[in-house]
């Protein structure tokens, strides 16, 4: 373990993933519902990793402050894409 990362289970992904290029491959989406203004409720999708699929779905809301005309209630599209790029 590093950094509470397993390394040894990495490792067999990687090889995985050269012996089987499609198991690297992965599928997902979303859908979007307007809430009206600059506010929409996200849905997260099953994904499908190679093989696997995981079908936890998520909701969470999307809006922007004020100035772009929002209420100021929920991290804009900007914000959660820079979370997700940092996590």
């Amino acid at each position: 373990m590093l950094n509470n990362l397993n390394l040894a289970a990495l490792g067999q992904y990687i090889d995985l993933v050269k012996n089987k290029p499609e198991e690297g491959k992965a599928f997902m989406g979303i859908t979007a519902r307007w809430k009206g203004g600059v506010n929409a409720e996200i849905t997260t999708h099953a994904k499908k990793i190679g093989s696997q699929e995981n079908s936890r779905q998520f909701k969470f809301m999307s809006g922007e402050p004020e100035e772009l005309l929002g209420d100021n209630n929920y991290p804009g599209p900007q914000g959660y894409m820079l979370g997700g790029m940092a996590g």
